[in-house]
Order: C-alpha cells, then sequence, then structure tokens
C-alpha cells in the first residue's frame, strides 16, 4: 500500500510516478486549454522547456506537436 504523502509536490511526485501522463494528451492540456486560450501562442522550444518537469522529452514534444498539427 502506498503511504500518504506529506505535502503537494510529493502528492504528484508519486502519482506521476503511478500514471506517467501521456505526451500527446499532456500537450492538449497545457498548449491548448492553458495557453492558447490567453495568449497569441508560444515557441516549440518554450513548449518542450515547459514539459521537461513531466519527463516528456524534446523528440517526443515535436513528434506529438507534429501529429497534433497534422490532425488539425
Amino acid at each position: 500500500m502506498a503511504t500518504k504523502p506529506s505535502t503537494v509536490n510529493e502528492w504528484i511526485k508519486q502519482a506521476l510516478r503511478a500514471e506517467p501522463p501521456r505526451s500527446k494528451s499532456l500537450i492538449v492540456t497545457v498548449f491548448g486549454d492553458a495557453i492558447a486560450p490567453n495568449s497569441d501562442g508560444l515557441w516549440l522550444s518554450e513548449l518542450i522547456n515547459l514539459l521537461k518537469p513531466f519527463h516528456i522529452n524534446e523528440r517526443l514534444v515535436r513528434t506529438s506537436s507534429f501529429r497534433l498539427i497534422e490532425e488539425g
């Protein structure tokens, strides 16, 4: 049985270990739900940097972004 996390940071780390985010879903959430409605956009390198803490590497961000663009 997992121990109960004592801080929000510990809870986030535990949740990410238990169920790592899917890159495509996370990109849609970060860009589509949080950034796009509130800005004119961002550079791909900025999105790559935003997703680093989630252990989503540059290649995966680029590939997922390209596929999302292709899907419209």
